[in-house]
């Protein structure tokens, strides 16, 4: 196994390895990415909660956990190939404030507490190497159609609690620019820009 596979199981301590299918966890995590992201296309922008993926009252990775397998089992064989349009973000949970500023600007897009749509999610990390408040982090694909809408809930967030993936400061990050993870990383211009 290679470094930034050992890292990302790292990152992901505490999830159950029969998820993975015999699959590497850098293939696992690409496939939960093309998931995520064929899932939120065939959805419009307002129906991205819906209850074919609703985790159980559980732990955050359980919740997450049961997003993904809901999802696979809906999709079948369906997730797409290759990488589409749209961009990753990442949400910390434990730095949020439930200020309602990410909510109100994307018209629901974020909830209160400023979490992205559960048909978004990818993944929950566990990051050693962030401050307390950054340790938790939910990974989630936003649709190239939501990227603008988004960017401007990102932009009201005074907590900084809800950032593109490529602009973090994640370990995770380091994963991604060191395998074949790396084609699903954007350079866009920063959303911190005036909109």
């Amino acid at each position: 196994m290679t470094s930034a596979a050992v890292w990302l199981e790292r990152l992901e301590a505490g999830r159950a390895a029969y998820f993975r299918n015999d699959r590497t966890p850098i293939e696992d995590l690409d496939l939960r990415l093309r998931e995520a992201a064929t899932w939120c296309a065939r959805r419009s922008a307002s129906a991205l909660r819906t209850f074919e993926v609703m985790p159980l009252p559980a732990s955050r990775r359980d919740s997450v956990d049961d997003v993904v397998h809901d999802r696979r089992a809906h999709l079948g064989v369906q997730a797409q190939l290759g990488r589409p349009a749209g961009r990753l973000l990442l949400y910390y949970p434990d730095a949020n404030l439930c200020c309602g500023a990410a909510q109100a600007e994307t018209h629901g897009f974020f909830d209160v507490f400023n979490c992205p749509p559960r048909d978004t999610w990818v993944g929950l990390f566990e990051d050693p190497e962030a401050n307390e408040a950054e340790a938790t982090q939910l990974l989630s694909w936003v649709p190239e159609a939501l990227m603008d809408v988004v960017g401007k809930g990102i932009w009201v967030n005074p907590e900084e609690c809800i950032v593109w993936f490529e602009e973090s400061s994640s370990s995770l990050l380091r994963v991604f620019r060191e395998t074949p993870l790396r084609t699903w990383l954007t350079t866009p211009p920063s959303t911190r820009a005036d909109p």
